[in-house]
């Protein structure tokens, strides 16, 4: 269509990114069309007429909520949830949270979410998250919240007035027993949040390990498929050409005991 896009030459290879196509994707893991003729232009003279096929854009939609809270100084791995997340080399997709690098986890990638461990930041604070792909695709998907500790900056401080203290002080002590209660509830609370981020982050990369190994299998049996289908290929090719075949006896003889004579002792009858 007449557009044009830079190339990166390095020692051996030559790295061209693909101009934006303005095309509507069709869906996942579809290609729009067969083929789009492109040519490589160097020192103004045009090379041969190629064509390379092209694929819907890959989509990043949203943060894995457990993994939007984030501690400082105890940063976790984050799930980007999207889709057609395979359609791209991976080395083409970059994270970033607040203009930092993110750096993505090539085993934990899959069709619609990837992972990647993100900085950690000293101050506290909200930061954006956005993924780019190559020159001309980049989305917004969300924020880290950056926080000093498990509680989040929604703590609120329980003020008991003076009177109140010096009266149970006075009467035994009794208002310092419904704070130690009131502590207790807040640990306890605590400790529940923290440890149901953990296990909805540990259930998401578990999610994504069981997808990767579905696509290996998958992968596998093609290629199985493929070698069978070659085998029998190959039999069917010696059958038509009517080789001599040996009978049983004689090829389990001949690969069982190499070395023996025909009058072996394994041929004689039973008497």
């Amino acid at each position: 269509n007449g557009m044009t896009s830079p190339c990166n030459q390095t020692f051996s290879t030559l790295k061209c990114y693909a101009p934006p196509l303005g095309l509507d994707p069709i869906g996942p893991d579809v290609y729009l069309f067969p083929g789009v003729n492109y040519t490589i232009v160097m020192d103004g003279a045009p090379g041969p007429p190629l064509r390379i096929g092209v694929m819907s854009n890959p989509s990043f939609t949203s943060i894995n909520l457990a993994d939007q809270n984030q501690t400082i100084g105890s940063v976790r791995s984050i799930s980007i949830m999207g889709t057609n997340v395979l359609n791209v080399d991976l080395t083409e997709i970059s994270v970033t949270v607040g203009g930092e690098k993110c750096v993505i986890n090539p085993n934990l990638v899959a069709k619609s979410a990837l992972s990647c461990d993100p900085p950690n930041f000293i101050a506290a604070g909200v930061y954006n998250v956005t993924v780019s792909v190559g020159l001309n695709l980049l989305l917004d998907v969300g924020f880290l919240k950056y926080i000093l500790n498990g509680n989040g900056n929604d703590r609120k401080e329980i003020v008991f007035p003076a009177a109140a203290v010096a009266g149970g002080i006075g009467g035994g002590g009794g208002v310092l027993v419904v704070v130690a209660v009131v502590m207790i509830i807040i640990i306890a609370v605590v400790v529940h949040r923290r440890s149901s981020k953990s296990k909805s982050a540990q259930v998401a990369s578990l999610l994504i390990q069981m997808e990767n190994m579905e696509n290996a299998m998958a992968e596998e049996c093609r290629r199985a498929f493929v070698e069978l289908q070659t085998d029998l290929q190959d039999v069917s090719s010696v059958q038509d050409k009517n080789y001599p075949f040996r009978d049983f006896q004689t090829f389990a003889m001949r690969f069982l005991f190499p070395s023996a004579s025909d009058d072996h002792i394994v041929l004689k009858p039973v008497q």
